[in-house]
């Protein structure tokens, strides 16, 4: 209990001494962690288990607070870590310390007395410390502040904090952001704390899985102070095994914090809140949902003219019609705008006055337009209530903000939409949905008259695929290769492809076409007024495009693991694929590789071709074996086709034993080679069934995969005739 009244005692620090210096403050932060009632100061000895572990974390402490006065909130967060350094990989690591030393608050005006507070200190194996200056030897790297800390040793123990104040005014209800993590860390843990302290008007809702430990509540003799803590022990470290989702499948706690000082401002909260400020919140009923989307879905019959004037030939047309136009509405077509204004380019009032931009807020502020127009459409609707599938299933909700929002327009076939971005789909929900159960809200004419469970589809390996094909040939000097490619891609993989390729350059004219919209530049002023305008975005995407060119430049050479070898690289967007999840994004390339993928062998030549299917992920023997199950993020088909151009003067000896096929629960995997003329062909067809495997499942995943590792490192003889 000692602990606890100390640790109180810091999260008091900021009102107690607003007025000393951060110096001063920094002391009496130090008396709490490392002074002489700290229980850990002796603390160096590792059980035997972890003997052969890089580093072992002696003591982990995680706090948080939140205090009110008048109508100023302050938030205060600390860490506090004590690690024994093992080995070389652990010594390297902690050489170089990082934090952030300034923020900006989003939850009200800012005050002045926000700060972060570090202290690092190393203690030697013969009891000796020594402490960092880190103020005095820090250096700023963008916002960030990082510290050299210099010859640290096997055997040493590294003791830091970092202590966080966040004061801001607000006069209105504030949500702060959900904490979510799990106990185990990079490192195994032998004692873990967390302690969390509150008073009237905070909200707490919290609540452990997958076997953490449970909150408990600290008695105390204040009337309106709470205390709370958590404690574990011998955490195992942090597997960073692939395809894991660590929330659901690991030691885990989560909660969030909600202020509002009367009634009124509970009411007008969107959160699923306690019914007292001295409950701990620990599970959201069906109802709860219900009743908070009553409240909180505001579903008009509000139309855009367009649908006035227009006629479909279905409702399902009309939808998906309406999801697009939205898009361009309130997003693509008032790019330029923002670009403006944020570049200077022109007066901002003017630019509001000239060109206003409509934005939503939030997804409800979509759900809520969207199903007004439907409403007025006459086409019916329900509104899913669904939860991303790495935080857990629908009936473990807590936050609001771990809400998607989904609409489902009854159609023929239904029409499944959810807040759009750039390249976003109708009919294409992010594939982190697929598969859950959600709540859904049943409407009749704008009221919710019923709430059930459904599960929303999940895609297909046929829904998502990728399309790559390469035309190789042998440069001059045979010593390299001439390469062209061409990608395609349609749902889920496309949108990877979407996020990464494309930027406002390639479809903003193509949606201001298809909407019959007068070009940005035409709505200010004369014509020397439109041509500086025009002129000075012209220079923005030039300049980014260049960018862009180097940073796909780099994307290449790392996708086939090369150097300066890479010359002479150009590409070309095709198609964008925007206006359906069947239409695919196309993009082709050129470059040129030297002195790479070929290798003579006296007067012959072997080429390297398996090396032109990019990298492939390679499962060790000792990865091989797992006990967590397998979250990919969706099923998929990649194909690739590799048509390598036999010189002249050569002829390629048969490649039968390139040739693979075998088909497992997990999927399957194709590796068909041929000479068919001047051209040795190689398509491998890689298939992923599903978005999960059972942990027993994993060795048939594992044959896939190692099989297209195999594939990558094909190889093809040419002999000189």
């Amino acid at each position: 209990m000692k602990l606890f009244k100390l640790l109180a005692l810091l999260l008091l620090l900021p009102c107690i001494g607003i007025a000393q210096s951060p110096g001063e403050m920094k002391k009496e932060v130090e008396k709490v962690f490392w002074g002489a009632k700290d229980q850990y100061k002796d603390a160096t000895e590792v059980p035997e288990k972890w003997q052969g572990e890089s580093a072992v974390i002696l003591y982990k402490n995680v706090n948080f607070d939140y205090h009110k006065f008048a109508k100023k909130v302050t938030y205060k967060s600390s860490i506090r870590k004590r690690i024994k350094l093992m080995d070389a990989a652990s010594v390297e690591n902690y050489s170089d310390f990082s934090y952030k030393k300034f923020f900006k608050s989003s939850k009200g005006r800012r005050s002045k007395k926000s700060f972060t507070l570090v202290g690092v200190k190393i203690i030697k194996p013969d009891g000796s410390v020594e402490r960092i200056d880190v103020d005095g030897d820090a250096v700023q790297q963008n916002d960030k502040y990082k510290v050299a800390i210099k010859n640290l040793e096997v055997g040493d123990i590294i003791d830091y904090y970092i202590y966080v104040v966040e004061s801001f005014v607000s006069k209105y209800a504030v949500k702060f952001n959900p904490e979510e993590e799990t106990l185990a860390d990079d490192y195994p843990v032998v004692d873990y704390k967390l302690y969390l302290q509150t008073e009237n008007d905070f909200f707490i809702t919290f609540k452990s899985f997958n076997g953490a430990p449970e909150l408990k509540q600290l008695k105390n003799d204040e009337r309106n102070l709470r205390q709370y803590e958590l404690v574990a022990h011998d955490i195992p470290k942090f597997e960073s095994e692939r395809y894991i989702f660590p929330l659901i499948q690991m030691p885990t706690y989560k909660f969030q914090t909600v202020f509002a000082r009367s009634g009124k401002f509970e009411e007008n909260t969107y959160a699923f809140l306690p019914k007292d400020e001295s409950i701990i919140k620990n599970n959201v009923s069906i109802d709860e949902v219900k009743a908070l989307y009553e409240e909180w879905l505001d579903v008009g019959k509000w139309q855009f003219d367009r649908y006035k004037k227009q006629s479909f030939s279905s409702d399902y047309k009309k939808v998906m019609d309406l999801y697009y136009f939205m898009r361009n509405y309130y997003i693509t077509k008032n790019i330029l705008a923002y670009i403006a204004y944020e570049k200077e380019l022109e007066d901002p009032y003017l630019i509001a006055q000239k060109y206003p931009v409509t934005s939503l807020n939030n997804d409800r502020h979509f759900v809520n337009i969207f199903t007004s127009n439907l409403n007025k459409m006459g086409i019916g609707y329900d509104i899913l209530v669904a939860k991303k599938r790495y935080d857990g299933p629908i009936d473990e909700l807590l936050f609001t903000s771990n809400v998607n929002l989904v609409v489902k327009a009854h159609t023929n076939p239904p029409v499944y939409v959810e807040m759009f971005d750039q390249v976003s789909d109708a009919n294409q929900l992010s594939p982190l949905l697929e598969g859950t159960d959600a709540f859904l809200l049943e409407f009749n004419k704008k009221k919710i008259v019923d709430i059930k469970k459904t599960a929303i589809p999940v895609s297909t390996p046929e829904d998502n695929v990728t399309t790559y094909v390469a035309e190789i040939s042998l440069t001059d000097d045979t010593k390299g290769v001439q390469v062209k490619t061409s990608h395609s891609a349609i749902g889920h993989r496309k949108t990877a492809m979407q996020e990464y390729y494309l930027f406002y350059g390639d479809y903003e004219a193509e949606d201001a076409l298809k909407y019959g919209l007068k070009p940005f530049v035409e709505y200010f002023g004369s014509k020397k007024k439109r041509a500086r305008l025009e002129e000075g975005l012209k220079a923005i995407e030039d300049t980014y495009r260049e960018k862009q060119n180097e940073w796909f430049t780099d994307g290449v050479k790392d996708f086939y693991d090369l150097g300066d070898e890479l010359t002479d690289y150009t590409y070309n967007i095709e198609a964008t694929g925007r206006f359906g999840k069947e239409q695919p994004m196309t993009y082709t390339e050129t470059f040129n590789i030297k002195n790479n993928f070929v290798k003579k062998a006296g007067p012959n030549l072997i080429i390297e071709l398996g090396k032109l299917m990019g990298n492939q992920i390679q499962i060790k023997d000792e990865d091989k074996t797992r006990d967590l199950d397998v979250y990919q993020k969706y099923p998929k088909t990649l194909i690739t086709e590799l048509q390598f151009n036999i010189p002249e003067g050569y002829e390629a000896k048969p490649v039968d034993n390139l040739n693979k096929k075998f088909e497992n629960e997990a999927g399957s995997f194709t590796c068909e080679a041929r000479i068919k003329g001047n051209q040795v062909i190689m398509k491998v067809t890689e298939i992923h069934a599903h978005n999960f495997e059972t942990a027993a499942n994993w060795p048939k995943l594992v044959d896939i995969l190692n099989a297209a590792y195999e594939a990558s490192n094909a190889k093809i003889l040419l002999s000189k005739k």
